[in-house]
């Protein structure tokens, strides 16, 4: 993707299964889906079940629950994802963990995501230093739950478990991209 000197994105594309694809190679491409024209897009509507990604992230992309992600969801879950981020190119480093210390804590929210996920790695019995992962966030809302705090969905925890999932799911469909050998890791068991 390039910008010309009036501000219009341009956009490269490659082939594949016959169809012209949009090439997304940067963290920047990523955030710019908002300007793609969905004519452009090669699906607007994705599955939930049924495909080979880790269904737990696509449910919580999922905001509107009719087992479909949409652009308008995918773009939100980017724009949130992105503005949390000091580089949202950390979203493409690949791996499957982020640190306190990737967030950018000049907003409010991002300052709370911040210092829940001091919080939890201190729960976790790690560093302030150390990554959580998906798997850290979901053990994490199973322990909640069995220790009956029901009061997350919606609360910043709820939010933060929900939104560091998706940006893992972004990670994953960087590694799932040409040019990598397609394979995702096993999705973590329920």
């Amino acid at each position: 993707m390039k910008t010309t000197e009036k501000g219009r994105i341009v956009w490269r594309f490659f082939r594949a299964g016959g169809f012209d694809q949009v090439r997304l190679e940067s963290a920047r491409e990523l955030m710019s889906l908002d300007k793609l024209d969905q004519k452009l897009w090669v699906a607007l509507a994705c599955p939930v079940d049924n495909v080979f990604f880790d269904r737990s992230t696509l449910s919580l992309i999922d905001t509107d629950n009719d087992g479909r992600i949409r652009p308008a969801e995918l773009i939100a879950a980017l724009s949130w994802v992105g503005k949390l981020l000091k580089d949202p190119e950390t979203l493409l480093c690949g791996g499957d963990g982020i640190t306190a210390d990737a967030i950018n804590e000049t907003i409010d929210e991002s300052k709370a995501l911040a210092e829940t996920v001091r919080r939890a790695l201190k729960a976790l019995g790690r560093g302030p230093s150390d990554s959580i992962t998906v798997a850290d966030t979901l053990s994490l809302r199973q322990v909640l739950s069995e220790k009956g705090i029901r009061r997350l969905r919606g609360g910043p925890a709820c939010r933060w478990i929900r939104n560091w999932t998706i940006q893992h799911g972004i990670a994953l469909l960087r590694h799932s991209s040409p040019g990598t050998n397609g394979r995702l890791p096993n999705p973590p068991r329920r």
